[in-house]
Parts: structure tokens; C-alpha cells; sequence
């Protein structure tokens, strides 16, 4: 039996909660404190968050203000994972291909390298993603586009430990129990 449009919408609306709450434990801020950057009571805030009520367009818009990738909350896929699969399926096989053998010849690399090397050719394998990036900006006209930063190891490392800052911000805003 298919789901009905509403049932959708709900589930929908239920992921975008879900993202808004990731994004804002990983960013170390309690209810209170992301609803006064958004300009919300922190009442209405939890209601966002905890499903009881929609979310409206002026919150949405004020969390991309905060940096937050909308594509992401949205759809749950960035903006520069769309980029990289757009840039996938698009860029000519004779200037994808050496660069995907590049990609994984570091990989091989880094897995068998010494420790004090690999931040070496992790470097290597970053400039080959960014190089993606940078033909898929070129190429593909979109504002938000534009907007995608490089990979810097300190954005990966954040991505690498957004569920160990989600845990410890969550524990950390959670009144004890005694």
C-alpha cells in the first residue's frame, strides 16, 4: 500500500528535525542557545526539533545564515557530494579516469605507507578530490555551487569526528539523572 502524501511530508519533515538536530549538537550548542540565533523562542525550537510542530521557511533560511548546508538538511546529501557525483557522471573519461587511478593508487599508498608518511599523501588524495570540485564549479552554473569550500583536512577530520562531538555535546546538555 503506498503511503499516503501526508505520511510523506511527515517523514520528511521528521529527517529535516532529525539533520537540524545533528547539525546543532555537533556544533556544541544547547536548544536555547541555536533558537536565539535563530530568532525563536527555545520553546518553539524544541517543538521543531522534537517533531510537534513544522518547520517554517524563516528558521529554514536562518540556519543556512548559520552555515548550515542546505542541501543537507534538506536532503540529506551535500552540496559537495552532489558536485562529485555530478562531476562522475559528466566529466570526459579521458580527464576522469587519471584522476579516479590517481585517487586510488594514494589509497593503496597511504595503506601501506609508514605513519609519518601518509600525511603526505593524504594531502595527495585531497588536492585529487579538490580538483573535482574545482572542474565541477567551472563547469556547472549554480550560486550554491560556488559557495562549496576544498577539503581541508581539518573539515574532514570534523566529518571524521561528528559522532564522537554529537555524543559529547548531547551527554554534556543532558540534566543528570539521580
Amino acid at each position: 500500500m503506498a503511503k499516503s502524501r501526508t505520511e510523506e511530508e511527515k517523514k520528511r519533515m521528521s529527517n529535516i528535525a532529525d539533520r537540524m538536530r545533528l547539525e546543532r549538537l555537533s556544533r556544541g550548542y544547547t536548544q536555547e542557545e541555536f533558537a536565539e540565533m535563530l530568532g525563536v523562542s527555545s520553546r518553539q525550537y524544541g517543538r521543531y526539533e522534537n517533531k510537534k510542530a513544522g518547520i517554517p521557511f524563516n528558521v529554514i533560511f536562518g540556519l543556512r545564515d548559520l552555515s548550515v548546508d542546505l542541501s543537507y538538511l534538506l536532503d540529506g546529501v551535500t552540496y559537495r557530494d552532489q558536485l562529485i557525483r555530478h562531476c562522475f557522471q559528466t566529466m570526459p573519461q579521458d580527464m576522469l579516469l587519471p584522476k579516479l587511478s590517481a585517487l586510488r593508487n594514494a589509497s593503496h599508498d597511504f595503506d601501506t605507507a609508514e605513519e609519518q608518511e601518509q600525511p603526505l599523501i593524504f594531502e595527495k588524495m585531497i588536492n585529487i578530490v579538490n580538483d573535482l570540485l574545482k572542474y565541477g564549479k567551472e563547469h556547472y552554473y549554480d550560486p550554491k555551487l560556488r559557495e562549496i569550500q576544498e577539503i581541508r583536512y581539518d573539515t574532514l577530520f570534523y566529518e571524521a569526528c561528528r559522532d564522537e562531538l554529537i555524543k559529547k555535546h548531547s551527554t554534556a546538555h543532558r540534566p543528570q539523572i539521580k
